[in-house]
């Protein structure tokens, strides 16, 4: 059985860009959005997911998949692939 983890990284991977709301009514249940959130941000700090945004209602936080190869070293909200050549993601 797939974890909320495996789950949520499926459909960041599947729809990048989503918010925590569109990812709860994807998974079907908006009253889930409050552990959605908390799951997102372990995503994020494993390494596993980044996050744009600054979390409020006109900016919320969106959810972008990191491919192999690349680490979340985020510098003032830009992100950097640790493989090949440094450019901006």
């Amino acid at each position: 059985m797939a974890t909320l983890s495996d789950v949520l990284v499926f459909l960041i991977e599947k729809g990048p860009g989503r918010t925590e709301t569109e990812l709860a009514d994807a998974i079907g249940d908006r009253a889930f959005e409050h552990h959605i959130s908390a799951e997102c941000r372990r995503l994020v700090d494993q390494g596993k997911v980044r996050r744009r945004g600054v979390g409020s209602l006109f900016d919320p936080f969106t959810y972008y998949p990191v491919y192999r190869g690349q680490s979340l070293q985020a510098r003032n909200g830009t992100f950097r692939a640790t493989a090949g050549p440094s450019r901006m993601c």
